[in-house]
This record gives structure tokens, C-alpha cells and sequence, in this order.
């Protein structure tokens, strides 16, 4: 059984406390949104770096999306890995479309902290709910 790494860091984040979130991120992590590479259409898309990164990357979740919900089906974690995955839908900003898909977190853990952080979900369904 791990420490509950990723299970605190969904909490925190989903009571909108970033301290208490990144608390468990290793200040040099490396976050996966979706594609590893930046895309002109869909902000969200890229690798963040450290703390500032993920603090940029929620940012922009919070920029693209009005949350509807998000649930958390299950989280297995150890000391070195971490699982997590559940069902969310959104509705975007800019189109007013909702965006709704299963999803998955999938972690790199060390000394208590998520050291690498990649997130996974119907990416044809996020597009065609940017207009794409």
C-alpha cells in the first residue's frame, strides 16, 4: 500500500487548494496533459514543468472549462507508482460544448511526492468539444 500520494493530490486540488496539492508534487515534476507537445487549438495540450508548470496547467483548465462534474472510480498506489481513474464532464468555455469522457492519471512517485504526472482521456471527444 503507498502513501496515498495521488489519492491527496486529487483531494486538494478538487477543494481548490493548490498549496495542499502541490505539497505533493516534487518541485521539479514533470505533468503530461493529454499530448506531450502544445497545440495552437487546444490550450490544455503539452508537458509542464515544476511547480509553476502545474500551476499554469490548472490554470488553464480553469480558463477552458466550467467543471460539471468529476468522479474518482478508483486510485492503487505503492511507493513508486500511482493509478487513478474515473469519469468527468466539463462543459467549455469558449464553445459552450460539454466534454465528457473517462480519464486516467497515471504517476511516477518518489519520497512522497508525484515526480511525473501523465493524464489521459477521450481526446476526439475533448476536440470536438473545442469546435475542432
Amino acid at each position: 500500500m503507498g502513501d496515498n500520494v495521488l489519492k491527496g493530490f486529487l483531494a486538494a486540488y478538487s477543494r481548490k487548494d493548490m498549496d495542499g496539492a502541490l505539497a505533493l508534487v516534487d518541485p521539479a515534476a514533470e505533468f503530461i496533459a493529454v499530448r506531450p507537445q502544445p497545440s495552437p487549438d487546444v490550450s490544455l495540450y503539452g508537458t509542464y514543468h515544476g511547480h509553476d508548470g502545474v500551476r499554469r496547467f490548472f490554470g488553464k483548465l480553469a480558463e477552458a472549462f466550467e467543471p460539471q462534474r468529476f468522479t474518482i472510480d478508483k486510485v492503487m498506489e505503492d511507493a513508486e507508482n500511482a493509478v487513478a481513474w474515473g469519469h468527468l464532464t466539463h462543459r467549455v468555455r469558449a464553445t459552450g460544448l460539454v466534454f465528457d469522457s473517462a480519464w486516467a492519471a497515471v504517476c511516477a512517485v518518489k519520497d512522497g511526492r508525484i515526480t511525473r504526472y501523465r493524464f489521459f482521456e477521450d481526446t476526439a471527444a475533448l476536440e470536438t468539444s473545442f469546435g475542432l
